[in-house]
């Protein structure tokens, strides 16, 4: 699992929980030392080169020592790029070796190689609700809320086949250091 910090970041702190319920309703243990939930790819105030770098060295490291691992889940399309490029850099296909799914792929790099396998959200259903609750909280209107001014909305996403994903290979992988 590939993550920026989840701290008072709803939509992460819910995808975690997401991902972490489906290991749980499959009775499967989760490795916790396979997930990165530190990582500042793309975090405002944050050098974005130096923290990609930083970010594709730590998850290149992960796959060196953790030949078993055939798959990541990128919390954003930015932290799958860097999962790519941290395969590329040691010697892994993706998908032959490496399945890569994210959530989200910005409209302009749909036409691009590789369309990541990901999670599409209707953003704009998201967007028009959000102005709805706002407006009807400056109204003061709580009746659709918790009662503390917030409310919690799930809306369904839909999963978008790209080419990032394969079954798993049957054999171990060697990967190559960097």
């Amino acid at each position: 699992l590939l993550s920026p910090r989840p701290h008072n970041t709803v939509s992460v702190e819910e995808r975690i929980e997401g991902f972490f319920e489906a290991f749980t309703e499959r009775n499967l243990l989760i490795d916790h030392s396979l997930i990165l939930d530190d990582l500042t790819t793309n975090l405002p105030g944050v050098s974005q080169r130096e923290s990609y770098e930083r970010d594709v060295a730590r998850i290149a490291e992960v796959l060196r020592q953790r030949p078993d691992v055939t798959g990541v889940m990128a919390l954003e399309y930015n932290l799958a790029v860097a999962a790519r490029t941290a395969a590329e850099r040691t010697g892994l296909s993706v998908p032959g070796d490496l399945s890569i799914l994210c959530f989200d792929h910005p409209p302009w790099t749909l036409n691009t190689e590789p369309l990541f396998t990901h999670l599409r959200q209707d953003e704009e259903k998201m967007g028009r609700l959000a102005v709805e609750i706002l407006l009807d909280l400056t109204k003061g209107d709580k009746a659709r809320d918790n009662g503390v001014g917030t409310r919690r909305v799930h809306l369904p996403v839909e999963l978008v086949q790209g080419t990032t994903t394969a079954p798993a290979p049957a054999k171990s992988r060697k990967v190559q250091s960097v």
